[in-house]
């Protein structure tokens, strides 16, 4: 199993990382980070999987530092880290790897069966994304618990107590970074992603847009139609903190972030 994981990962080459706003970003392929997760989960490697769109960039600023190396692996999310890219180092990430499509994929295409705990949102959506990942899948729901009025040790007692070697965070940027950051070292599973509002998605409780708008890099206009109130101030002052943050990157190149070797995903 060592020797398969070694093949799945490699010493990333300058050219596949790249900085955002002071968090180094994974230039990889689906297929790639889909070899990688699954043989980590393989050997039972921990990896932290977290999907940086332009609110993670500018929400978790404070983790910038604590989010580089060993186990994490951030991958881009959205037209505005597409954007930033080419701005920074002239050229786009070659996938947009997205959430809410790449985890269902990553979930299909895992081999082995897994034991899914799922943290977040409210218990009834929780509920039916659970249902739905069962229904879709051969990985048992070994747990799930809403994200409203926990215990941080009772509630990593818990997941632990299952055997979850897959655990699913749902709490939105930053609060999901942060209870991972904080818990991550007290945590059993192997795999532990932050999933935003996946659950809302998969449980139907909430419609996504149309492909063709997806296919055009729209659904964030989608969604600011649909919620308004909520998003307004993400998709303008959140968008301004993000350009800022980018454009001042580009006048100054953190060369440093790449220093220390890490394993990460591989293409090969």
């Amino acid at each position: 199993m060592i020797g398969r994981l070694s093949r799945r990962g490699r010493l990333l080459a300058r050219g596949s990382r790249r900085p955002v706003g002071g968090f180094v970003i994974r230039d990889v392929s689906r297929r790639g980070l889909i070899r990688y997760v699954s043989a980590s989960l393989e050997t039972g490697r921990k990896v932290v999987l977290l999907f940086a769109n332009a609110n993670f960039i500018v929400k978790c600023q404070p983790f910038g530092e604590s989010f580089r190396g060993s186990p994490f692996i951030l991958v881009n999310d959205g037209v505005a880290m597409r954007i930033a890219s080419k701005l920074l180092f002239g050229r786009a990430f070659r996938e947009n790897l997205n959430g809410t499509d790449f985890v269902p994929l990553l979930v299909s295409k895992l081999a082995t069966p897994q034991k899914l705990f799922l943290f977040g949102s409210t218990q009834e959506v929780v509920d039916r994304a659970a249902r739905r990942l069962e229904d879709e899948s051969d990985h048992l729901v070994v747990g799930r618990r809403n994200g409203f009025f926990f215990d941080d040790a009772e509630l990593v007692a818990q997941i632990n107590e299952t055997g979850a070697t897959v655990l699913l965070v749902g709490l939105g940027n930053p609060l999901q970074e942060q209870w991972i950051e904080r818990n991550m070292g007290n945590l059993k599973p192997s795999l532990i992603v932050g999933v935003g509002a996946l659950f809302v998605w998969l449980s139907g409780s909430q419609k996504r847009a149309p492909e063709w708008i997806r296919s055009l890099h729209l659904e964030w206009a989608y969604r600011l139609a649909k919620e308004p109130t909520r998003l307004l101030s993400r998709y303008t002052v959140g968008m301004v903190r993000f350009a800022s943050i980018v454009l001042s990157e580009s006048r100054s190149p953190p060369t440093h972030y790449f220093k220390a070797s890490v394993t990460a995903p591989s293409d090969r």
